[in-house]
C-alpha cells in the first residue's frame, strides 16, 4: 500500500460523486438533498474503498462477499443519514440501495470498457 492509493481513492470518490449526483437528479431530489448525497458519499466511500483494498491486499476470500458486506453497510449508513436529514427523499433505503447499485454497476462497466 503506498502512493498509488491516493489516485485510487480520488478516482473512486469522484466517479461515485458524479454518478450518485446524476442519479439523485433523475430521482428529482431537492437542492439541499443533492448536497446531502454529496456529503454522505464523502463520508462512506473512502472507508469502503480502503477496507476493500485491504481485503484484496490481505487476500481475504471470497471477495464478492466482502463487496456485498461493504456495499450493504454503505447502503444502510447512507439510508440512515437520508432518513434523518433529507428534505424530500421519501424512501431513503430504496434511494440508497438504487443509487449505490447504479454507481457500483456503472463503475464496474466503465472499468470493463476501459480495459
Amino acid at each position: 500500500m503506498g502512493e498509488w492509493m491516493i489516485p485510487v481513492f480520488a478516482k473512486s470518490l469522484l466517479l461515485t460523486l458524479l454518478l450518485e449526483e446524476i442519479f439523485a437528479g433523475v430521482w428529482h431530489v431537492s437542492r439541499k438533498d443533492l448536497c446531502l448525497v454529496f456529503l454522505v458519499n464523502v463520508l462512506t466511500n473512502p472507508p469502503v474503498v480502503f477496507v476493500y483494498y485491504m481485503a484484496v491486499w490481505k487476500a481475504w476470500h471470497p471477495l464478492w462477499l466482502i463487496i456485498l458486506l461493504l456495499e450493504g453497510l454503505a447502503v444502510m449508513a447512507e439510508a440512515l443519514y437520508y432518513k434523518k436529514y433529507a428534505e424530500r427523499i421519501k424512501y431513503p433505503l430504496l434511494f440508497s440501495f438504487a443509487a449505490n447499485l447504479f454507481s457500483y454497476s456503472a463503475g464496474k462497466l466503465a472499468v470493463f470498457l476501459l480495459r
